[in-house]
């Protein structure tokens, strides 16, 4: 990959002209890998202006790609970007964009990830008649999850069956399937319920796109967790008997790959396999396995308004979050308050982890309100927070319970963080449910401003 060995920003219009002066240096090399090499670490100025302006081509392009959530590998990126400036594209970037989009890397594949925890309610009909346990799918989504299999070969018919419903139009390569089943440690794939993602992805070596995976599949556990919270169940804070969780559940804690599954250039109909070992981040790829919840998909077939405002404020916020996280200038304030709320995000999932201290669900959930409500650290937070549900929750019934169960979680936190432990009795079920309705009118406030306050911008876009 190239470095970027310049900050000073040039217009894109300049960087196309400054390559088309230099073509026939360009067409010296057929691929950016002998481009590369040539610089190698002389100091040929024409080459590093060359350098410069082939990276102001790539980071654009990469961001309009990111804003479209196509994911493509940095490495293919540069590539393609090389060759439109060595064809004398006049506009290298939109050149480049209308390739890759029209071309089978940008086609859908998915992202199968080990979960554990997790489980689907109402199976006892199922565990009665010996009839294979329910999936839950939201084709809308393109989400869907799965609960253990306990076989290999009713792995890959569900694998099947959820790239079909997915609606992704290939076949999975079982024969490159099987090879990563013998070859790899990958026993959760038969014991552990499992994750699916659609995304438009492609990457060449293992870790390119991790950072997209991460975030798919952290906004994908976030949708459950808020469908858990608010399916009003009773079952759902305890662990129902039920529960695919708790049947013929052998599921493991040693998940030490994903799977990618990405459309083969060399055959457009089959599905290849990527198996992404978690070598890199990998104490935050291990706690992305966790998925402490139970789904009654009974619940929310007759909770249809609720459904789709919980869904549609997920997918709203993850438009904007990845048409807006890679703006160039760090100090955007789009890009602050979003990497704010993706912070708060984490927060709020870590809250429902299984441990053995009781009190971490409550450090974990104020952090969340503070990521949620607060613009920066100031004094009167807890007021303020409480000040700023208040009016976010307007309207909704309930209210005050909700606005209590916020408090008794701040003071909560703030007995274990001074004192080392807590006796404050908080309802944690009223506090996530107050989480979930404030996280969905901000989002529903945030599509509907072309910017935010660059000091206060929660506080502004909630009138306070």
């Amino acid at each position: 990959m190239w470095r970027l060995s310049m900050n000073k920003k040039y217009p894109l219009v300049a960087s196309d002209a400054f390559l088309s002066q230099n073509i026939d240096t360009l067409n010296k090399y057929s691929a950016v890998e002998e481009f590369a090499d040539a610089l190698g670490d002389g100091n040929d100025k024409n080459l590093r202006g060359i350098e410069y302006h082939l990276i102001q081509l790539r980071n654009d392009l990469r961001k309009r790609l990111v804003a479209k959530q196509i994911f493509i590998g940095t490495s293919i990126i540069e590539e393609v970007i090389f060759n439109c400036a060595r064809n004398g594209a006049s506009d290298s970037v939109n050149a480049a964009f209308k390739l890759i989009n029209s071309s089978v890397v940008a086609s859908p594949g998915l992202i199968i990830y080990p979960l554990n925890s997790f489980g689907i309610l109402g199976v006892a009909g199922c565990v009665l008649r010996g009839e294979e346990f329910p999936t839950f799918v939201l084709p809308d989504c393109g989400i869907a999850l799965i609960p253990q299999q306990n076989s290999i070969e009713k792995v890959k018919r569900r694998i099947s069956e959820m790239v079909s419903e997915l609606g992704v139009r290939a076949k999975l390569d079982e024969r490159l399937f099987e090879h990563y089943h013998v070859s790899r440690d990958l026993k959760w794939l038969e014991n552990n319920p499992l994750l699916f993602v659609k995304v438009r992805q492609f990457q060449d070596y293992f870790h390119e796109n991790q950072f997209f995976v991460v975030r798919k599949t952290l906004f994908a556990r976030l949708l459950v967790y808020m469908l858990h919270v608010l399916q009003d169940d009773p079952d759902t804070d305890v662990e129902p008997l039920w529960s695919t969780s708790r049947v013929n559940n052998w599921e493991t804690l040693d998940c030490k790959h994903y799977l990618l599954l990405q459309r083969d250039p060399r055959s457009a109909s089959k599905l290849s396999v990527n198996c992404v070992p978690m070598n890199i981040d990998r104490a935050e790829l291990t706690e992305m396995c966790e998925l402490n919840a139970n789904i009654n998909r009974q619940a929310w077939q007759r909770k249809e308004k609720r459904f789709n405002q919980v869904v549609l404020a997920v997918k709203q916020f993850e438009k904007i979050y990845f048409g807006n996280i890679f703006r160039t200038n760090k100090n955007n304030q789009w890009r602050r308050l979003l990497e704010r709320l993706e912070r708060s995000i984490r927060y709020f999932t870590r809250s429902f982890r299984n441990s053995s201290l009781n009190f971490d669900s409550n450090v974990y959930l104020a952090m969340a309100f503070e990521g949620l409500l607060d613009d920066f650290y100031q004094p009167g937070l807890a007021a303020r927070i409480l000040r700023r549900a208040r009016i976010a929750l307007k309207g909704v019934r309930g209210v005050n319970a909700y606005v209590a169960a916020i408090q008794k979680v701040i003071e909560s936190r703030g007995s274990i963080v001074h004192l080392g432990d807590s006796s404050i009795r908080i309802d944690i079920t009223n506090a996530r449910k107050a989480y979930v309705l404030i996280f969905v009118q901000i989002v529903s406030l945030l599509t509907s401003v072309a910017s935010v306050n660059k000091e206060r911008p929660i506080g502004v876009l909630l009138g306070d």
